[in-house]
């Protein structure tokens, strides 16, 4: 499981059982066959000699239903593996100017001037660390900006809302982006 997470922490993308790497789920299997074997030998009269083992269902629906016998592992697996999102998101144009025109929309979105002002500050701390969306968006870190003094849902919302307006950027091309949709 470690090196699941790991793999899905350096970017590795995961979305259904295909996606994991076979050296991965070889170790998985091998895991999983030296539970077995322990549980086996465990039992009353247990030998050692069982049938081999099929793993039929999709790694994530499995550890989502392992979750209540092993919480603090598996709630981080599944973290990783919600936060596994597509590494680029292809934007048409300049990175700099889909940053500002995604902080435009969102500025758009709210009426409270104290909000607008939050959304150009995480503009303004993307900039300075040189971020673009394709960056952000595959960090899915809210809490950067966060720390940076950006408010938690204004940081959230930044960070979880640019796949959905990569979309409508892409469909509308890059110089004719609504900002009040």
């Amino acid at each position: 499981m470690e090196s699941l997470i790991r793999y899905v922490e350096e970017g590795g993308h995961l979305e259904s059982h295909d996606d994991i790497p076979e050296m991965i789920r070889q170790q998985l299997y091998a895991e999983q066959q030296e539970r077995s074997q322990r549980q086996y030998k465990a039992a009353p009269g247990g030998t050692g000699d069982f049938p081999p083992i099929t793993i039929n269902n999709v790694l994530p629906s499995a550890i989502r239903a392992s979750s209540s016998t092993q919480p603090e592992a598996t709630t981080g697996i599944v973290a990783a593996m919600r936060t596994s999102l597509p590494r680029d998101l292809e934007l048409p144009g300049f990175r700099d100017v889909a940053l500002n025109e995604y902080s435009q929309w969102h500025q758009s979105r709210v009426h409270d001037t104290n909000l607008k002002d939050d959304f150009e500050k995480v503009r303004k701390i993307a900039l300075e660390h040189a971020l673009d969306l394709d960056l952000i968006h595959e960090e899915n870190d809210p809490d950067f900006f966060e720390k940076q003094g950006v408010k938690k849902g204004t940081a959230k919302r930044f960070v979880r809302d640019i796949e959905g307006w990569a979309k409508r950027y892409k469909g509308e091309g890059s110089d004719s982006i609504s900002v009040t949709s």
